[in-house]
């Protein structure tokens, strides 16, 4: 890979992230490469290197720093370019931001000798339905379905492709990828996936039926979700980020033909991960 501008996308709210995106910027500079960041970032960093969003996309290296909410906002801003992340974990243990701040130079000398792997996330892409109108999101974790308030209870009708699933009566929908398993599914009652698998899942949230178990899906099989009374108003998140809230015709949930693009240095050990986290909520006596 030949790079010759990257982008920054650091976790603002973390001092650690800002100092270290300042230091890169010095680094980079002395190797003639040159470094934007949005508008809202450059402001509390270095001005003069403010872009508009869009304009990150045609970076050839994007550099996050923060937790898996910074690698989550990195690909948002991606827009389904498939750009190498390397992702810098200022937060706990990352699932995705996994690259050390005291290893980020080697890495990056790494990355400049083409001596990485590219290890590819499913995305999720969202097609929104409602008088006649059409929005569409790219998530890499989740596309959550729920009622605009608590304890509002959703009729949701679900087809996979042209076959009707089920009716539910639930507080929502989490339709996530793989990589989503450890994110809201898991709070919803989902499995724990390796994120290297490619199926979709789909779990309702506290669902008032005996039928509670999430359902996989393949890859190539659309999620369709129709709410049964046209007058609900349904709120819908990508990652975490507001889509939609207001009336509903249907929302078709696929796989994006494009997949995010994280840079590896080793096969991550999922699992070990997994077991680090675990232990953190349960630690052994």
């Amino acid at each position: 890979m030949n790079v010759k501008t990257v982008a920054l996308v650091p976790n603002v709210a973390k001092k650690e992230a800002i100092g270290k995106s300042r230091d890169i910027i010095r680094w980079l500079k002395g190797k003639k490469i040159d470094v934007v960041l949005v508008e809202s970032d450059a402001c509390h960093i270095a001005k003069e290197l403010a872009v508009l969003p869009s304009e990150i996309s045609k970076a050839d290296l994007v550099i996050s720093l923060g937790g898996d909410g910074t690698v989550l906002r990195a690909i948002r801003l991606l827009c389904g370019k498939e750009i190498p992340v390397l992702a810098v974990n200022y937060g706990r243990i990352g699932f995705l931001a996994e690259v050390a701040p005291d290893y980020l130079y080697r890495a990056l000398d790494r990355v400049l000798k083409n001596d990485y792997m590219i290890e590819k996330r499913m995305l999720l892409k969202g097609t929104v339905w409602w008088d006649k109108s059409k929005i569409q999101c790219l998530a890499l974790n989740d596309i959550i379905i729920t009622g605009p308030g608590s304890y509002q209870l959703l009729h949701l009708d679900v087809f996979i492709g042209e076959q009707f699933l089920y009716r539910y009566a639930a507080d929502g929908i989490a339709v996530s990828t793989p990589t989503g398993s450890t994110a809201y599914s898991l709070s919803a009652g989902g499995p724990l996936v390796s994120p290297l698998t490619d199926i979709k899942m789909l779990t309702p949230v506290n669902p008032h039926t005996l039928f509670n178990r999430s359902v996989v899906v393949g890859r190539a099989e659309d999620i369709i979700i129709k709410p049964v009374k046209k007058s609900e108003i349904i709120s819908i998140t990508s990652d975490g980020i507001p889509v939609h809230e207001d009336k509903l015709s249907d929302i078709t949930i696929s796989s994006e033909k494009k997949s995010a693009f994280l840079i590896r240095f080793a096969h991550q050990d999922f699992f070990g991960v997994l077991r680090k986290k675990l232990m953190e909520l349960h630690p052994l006596k």
